[in-house]
């Protein structure tokens, strides 16, 4: 049990197992078991979330489990991959608000999938930046230097020992315990393309070309067709395996290096070999080789680098030795390098000086030996394998700057980035992106389909708040025309006060100055008349002038003062009523501005009212948009456990009509199982009835049954002579039959003699018919030299006539003209011809060999009849006899007996008499079970006896029948010896077996004719 959950309630837990099945348990209840479905994967983690449950598999695959309507079941929904390999998932978080992935995080690769085990090969190629491995983890991984990255991991079931890569990238060797296997590098995946029957193959390589592959088989190299893995050579030659291969560049030659101290050079022309050095007791890891194949470097177990180099005469010569101290397993040598890399068993890299004089670098790099060197095909980059399943990547730093410009930019052309796609792989991908874009465009539709419903409700939203904003707005506009015409109705009524106060003001004003002037000219007037009267009193009154004269100041004075103490007071009420006036000019024009401040305050304010309310609107329109997304997705939700509701509810009601169905095929079965009872009980009551009559038929039987079985044990005391005999006969015929199987065995053996015979014959045949094709050639090349020499004789005075007679005639007859090949095509042709006429032979042969088989079956059968018929016969025979011994009271009893034992009663019921021997009928020739009756016992289990006189006696036959017999045996013996001899007749009339299928014998070779001599 990998995980487990518990429910968030509490009450249950969930238990995943690792093979794939999952329990639920509440309490100490298994409530159900769930099947993931993942065909036996391990379940590793779980996690329980508020719907349910999700569970990480072994393939990379999260299976989620969604509850049931009433909370206690659950059911397996949707399978989500969650990685692009199919790795175990072993850990699993849920969101705490449980929603959708809003973002998904950009995760780096900080370290590639390496091997878990041991590394045993890596390999290069030309056309794209790829480097393959191979480990004892069954795993080939496919390695991308220019982006440090695992382009392609597969898996095999057996163990991985070598592997190599093809120079364009796109095909690779591997070489299995069990077999070397040819395969191609697709986008995704490894494809097999053929497997070749070589067990392990510990090193296979491919030619600089890549048109040729070598592949080690033991002690022998074999060299294979890349485009059509035909097998085109052997290098045999090593005593050990061969533990190195390398090609020269131009695959002209390959070198090779063995466990047996031997390193050979070989010429692929002809397959032979060219060069070689054998140093007994040393066993050679690794050999290499300049570019021109002047010098070669291997390394072995007596931990020293040799040098070898081409001596004329001599062969390949070993020049220098160094010790290296330590074991080297792996050396490689760039073109044109200045140095030599070695690999050491205890994981060092040594970079030694070329031309070799001893010194070296040494970098530490591995924990275990390494196992293999490859450099990349510009020399750049040191790639390096170890048993520790370690993969390094050295970069070759080149002391000549010229040299490395000229060779990684100046000659290198870009990087191949084609991959081979199999035509299934394109059509199913043609297939699945036109399922792909038949989904987009319904997705498309049905978006668009949504969108539309979409924009028309938002746009009828749009229509109802444009309305209800539209209807504000005029009602606003109203109330705000309706502010403007109080507004201008108080400015009216606030003019009409003023202008009418400032009328009022000066109808005062003027209406005063009036009345005042009246006043004053009242006063004048009496001024003037006091004046008369003073003057009348001055004359009347001179007496009194100064009195009153004082008295008249006095009194103007009094008068004066009291008039202007009153002008003053007018003046005042003047100035009070002026101020008054502009006060109220002040009032009504501040009131006025008051007014039109308050208007404009309120405009202001009942803008500044709407403009907030259409931002809280707009704002209400964003924040209704979120949550009419929030509630689509929740609506979505919803519509799609309506859905699931729906099918489920449409599958509940499918059960419930097919259990009503079910139902109504039960009533059905249940009426018709009463009729069957009804009429079994009455089929009962007539078997009940039948069983009393036969109980009253067996007691009659039983009675008669008595007298049976007394007369039964006479008639066996009667026949055990009788039964003797046919025993004698019996073993008589065993001998026959026994005599008849030999003489058929000594027929085959003679018929595999006569065939022995006749395929010598046949052998014998076609080489006199070879010799004489190949006598009537050597004639023919004869004669046709000698009229080349004679026509070459024609020319014996011209020199260079003579001489260009002479290479003529050599290039016709001297085994590289046109002489030998002509004979080579009619010794082709004839063997074709030879070839046709035999396959035609065969397949005549094999119909004749049908047909008379056929035949041969049929004789056979007709025999076994005849033989039948004849063990018939006898028995017919015997069976006369015995009746023509027996009485005539036996009649009385045959009709009881016929029906058991199967004997014709008619036949039966006639008397038998010595005249009329066969009047007594025979039994069935074949038991119920479809067995021949052969023998006594055969007759009592098949319930036929031969009914005999009870008086009479057991009587030998007489010697005149068993004459007859003894002839009729005779006779039938001849019968099969002539039917043997017309047998063997027929066989020796069919024609001779087809040879078999083996190699035709070699062509003899034309003989060599001498030249004449001068």
């Amino acid at each position: 049990y990998p995980a487990h959950a518990w429910s968030p309630e509490g009450d249950r837990v969930v238990v995943a197992t690792d093979t794939g099945d999952i329990l639920v348990i509440e309490g100490t209840e298994l409530k159900m078991t769930l099947s993931s479905g993942l065909e036996g994967a391990a379940l590793h983690c779980m996690v329980h979330y508020q719907k349910g449950f999700a569970v990480g598999a072994d393939n990379g695959t999260v299976v989620l489990f969604d509850r049931e309507a009433d909370d206690k079941l659950y059911r397996k929904g949707r399978s989500v991959v969650a990685v692009g390999q199919p790795h175990a998932i072993r850990s699993i978080a849920c969101s705490p608000s449980e929603e959708s992935l809003g973002n998904e995080s950009a995760f780096e690769i900080v370290a590639q999938p390496f091997h878990s085990g041991d590394c045993a090969d890596i390999d290069t190629c030309i056309r794209k930046p790829l480097a393959v491995s191979c480990s004892s983890d069954h795993s080939i991984r496919i390695w991308n230097h220019h982006e440090r990255s695992v382009e392609l991991v597969k898996t095999f079931a057996e163990d991985l020992m070598s592997v190599a890569l093809h120079p364009a990238g796109h095909m690779l060797l591997a070489g299995c315990i069990d077999k070397l296997r040819l395969l191609t590098i697709t986008m995704d995946s490894l494809k097999s393309v053929k497997e070749i029957a070589i067990k392990g193959c510990r090193e296979c390589c491919f030619s600089s070309g890549g048109h040729l592959f070598a592949a080690v088989n033991g002690t022998t190299v074999s060299i294979y067709n890349t485009w059509t893995c035909e097998n085109i050579g052997n290098l045999r030659g090593h005593n050990g395996r061969v533990r190195s291969v390398i090609w020269s560049p131009d695959d002209q030659r390959l070198v090779t290096a063995g466990a047996d101290g031997a390193v050979y050079e070989w010429r692929l022309q002809d397959f032979k070999r060219e060069k070689e050095n054998v140093l007994k007791g040393c066993n050679y890891g690794c050999v290499a080789a300049t570019p021109d194949g002047k010098e070669l470097f291997a390394v072995g177990s007596d931990k020293k680098l040799k040098q070898f180099e081409d001596s004329e005469g001599a062969g390949t010569q070993m020049v220098k030795e160094y010790d290296t101290k330590i074991l080297v397993t792996q050396i490689c040598l760039p073109a044109g390098g200045r140095v030599l890399f070695a690999g050491t068993e205890t994981g060092c890299i040594r970079a030694y000086k070329y031309p070799l004089t001893g010194e070296y670098q040494e970098y530490r790099c591995c924990s275990s030996s390494i196992t293999r060197l490859r450099l990349s095909h510009d020399d750049g980059l040191l790639f390096v394998s170890s048993e520790d399943g370690s993969l390094f990547v050295f970069e070759v730093k080149d002391r000549d700057p010229a040299r490395t410009t000229t060779k990684r930019d100046g000659e290198r052309m870009p990087w191949s980035e084609e991959v081979l796609v199999g035509k299934a792989d394109v059509e199913e991908n043609r297939h699945h992106i036109i399922d792909l874009e038949t989904q987009v465009n319904e997705l498309r539709t049905q978006n668009e389909y949504q969108l539309r419903l979409k924009d028309m409700a938002q746009n009828e939203k749009i229509r109802e708040m444009n309305e209800k904003y539209a209807a504000e707005m005029d009602a606003s506009k109203m109330k705000l025309e309706g502010f403007i015409q109080e507004k201008n109705d108080q400015e009216m009524e606030y003019e009409e006060k003023l202008r009418s106060g400032r009328e009022d003001a000066l109808a005062q004003a003027a209406a005063a100055e009036a009345q005042y002037q009246t006043r004053i000219m009242a006063e004048l007037e009496r001024y003037a008349e006091l004046s008369r009267e003073k003057d009348l009193l001055n004359e009347r009154w001179d007496e009194q002038h100064t009195v009153l004269v004082e008295s008249h100041e006095r009194v103007v004075q009094e008068i004066t003062q009291e008039y202007e103490i009153r002008i003053h007071e007018e003046q005042l009420r003047m100035n009070t009523v002026e101020g008054e006036k502009e006060a109220a000019n002040q009032e009504s024009s501040e009131v006025l501005h008051q007014q039109e401040e308050d208007a404009d305050q309120e405009i202001e304010e009942m803008r500044d009212k709407y403009e907030a309310k259409l931002t809280a609107e707009r704002d209400m329109g964003l924040r209704l948009k979120g949550e009419n997304g929030i509630m689509k997705k929740r609506f979505s939700a919803l519509q799609k456990d309506i859905d699931e509701a729906r099918e489920e509810c449409k599958a509940l009601f499918d059960q419930k009509k097919e259990l009503y169905q079910t139902i109504a095929g039960l009533e059905k079965d249940i009426l018709g199982h009463k009729k069957e009872l009804l009429e079994r009980d009455e089929t009962i009551r007539d078997k009940e009835k039948r069983i009393y009559d036969l109980k009253k038929k067996n007691q009659e039987l039983e009675k008669f049954k008595f007298v049976l079985d007394y007369k039964i044990r006479e008639l066996k005391r009667q026949a055990e002579p009788k039964d003797d005999q046919i025993s004698d006969m019996r073993d008589t015929i065993k001998e026959m039959e026994a005599e008849i199987a030999r003489f058929h065995k000594n027929n085959a053996a003679l018929d595999l003699t006569l065939s022995e015979y006749r395929l010598k014959e046949n052998g014998l045949q076609k080489e006199i018919l070879r010799q004489r094709h190949s006598m009537s050639d050597g004639e023919q090349v004869i004669k046709h030299f000698q009229n080349d020499l004679t026509e070459t004789a024609q020319h014996i005075q011209d020199p260079h006539k003579l001489k260009e007679a002479v290479v003529l005639l050599l290039q016709r007859h001297g085994g590289t003209g046109g002489g030998p090949s002509l004979l080579a095509q009619d010794v082709q042709a004839e063997f074709d011809r030879q070839r046709e006429f035999l396959e035609r032979t065969i397949a005549t042969l094999r119909k004749k060999t049908v047909v008379e088989s056929e035949q041969h079956r049929a004789g056979y059968v007709r025999i076994r009849q005849e033989n039948m018929a004849l063990v018939r016969e006898l028995n017919q025979l015997r069976r006369e006899l015995r009746s023509a011994r027996d009485g005539g009271p036996q009649s009385s009893l045959i009709p009881a007996l016929s029906p058991k034992t199967g004997v014709s009663s008619n036949q039966l019921s006639q008397p038998s008499s010595p005249s009329n021997p066969k009047a007594l009928a025979v039994a069935k020739k074949r038991s119920p079970s479809g067995q021949r009756i052969t023998s006594p016992a055969h007759w009592k289990q098949a319930g036929l006896m031969v009914v005999s006189d009870a008086e009479g006696g057991a009587a030998s036959p007489p010697k005149a029948e068993v004459e007859a017999l003894k002839s009729r045996l005779l006779t039938l013996q001849q019968q099969l010896q002539e039917k043997d001899e017309r047998i063997e007749m027929m066989e020796t009339q069919l024609l001779p077996r087809p040879v078999s299928r083996g190699q035709l014998p070699p062509m003899a070779p034309i003989p060599k004719i001498p030249l004449p001599t001068q």
